[in-house]
């Protein structure tokens, strides 16, 4: 992997931006800007995924990784929809979207995913796999509702897919940590490269 990533030319600059993301989001926690926080650290999901496409990786989180950038783009603007306000050509770009979210959710669902390297027992596949359900069923209302046109229907399935889907995602990291009151959030310095 080391030596994978030393002959990929944009790997300096994907680490420099990984600091510069921690470094800001260090900044937003200690501002209380949590949310801020959390979507400054999306661009290191993101830029891992890609780098290890570009050196053929296979990691089967990069489904899960793929599928949340185009669900995001169901989502964030369905948020802020109304009847009134979803227009026929929004419907088309979210009836676009959710065709391209559906296949990436298939890749998804056949994902080899080794439990034991994230510390889950194997006794979990059933939850994990009723996780992977629960999104496959929110991306059929999202297909239902385009079918029946009624536009309230549309809007609320579209927002309907991100929980399912952070459910599944946190599936792999939502872990318990020892909370230590008297350090505070990580400083750029205390990042590992």
């Amino acid at each position: 992997l080391v030596q994978a990533m030393a002959a990929d030319a944009t790997w300096e600059q994907d680490l420099q931006t990984v600091d510069d993301a921690i470094a800001a989001a260090a900044h937003q926690v200690q501002e209380g800007q949590l949310v801020e926080a959390h979507e400054t650290l999306e661009v290191i999901r993101d830029l891992m995924m890609h780098a290890r496409l570009r050196q053929r990786i296979v990691y089967p989180l990069d489904t899960l990784s793929d599928f949340h950038a185009t669900m995001e783009e169901i989502v964030k603007p369905a948020m802020k929809l109304t009847p009134q306000t979803l227009t026929e050509e929004g419907i088309t770009r979210l009836q676009a979207l959710c065709s391209v979210a559906d296949e990436k959710w298939k890749a998804a669902e056949t994902a080899k995913f080794d439990l034991a390297l994230f510390g889950v027992e194997s006794s979990e596949v059933g939850r994990l796999r009723g996780l992977i359900e629960e999104e496959r069923r929110a991306i059929g209302n999202l297909q239902s509702a385009f079918k029946n046109q009624d536009k309230q229907q549309i809007i609320k399935a579209a927002t309907g897919l991100k929980p399912p889907f952070a459910k599944a995602y946190m599936f792999f990291g939502d872990f318990p940590r020892p909370v230590q009151p008297e350090q505070g959030p990580p400083t750029p310095d205390d990042s590992p490269r």
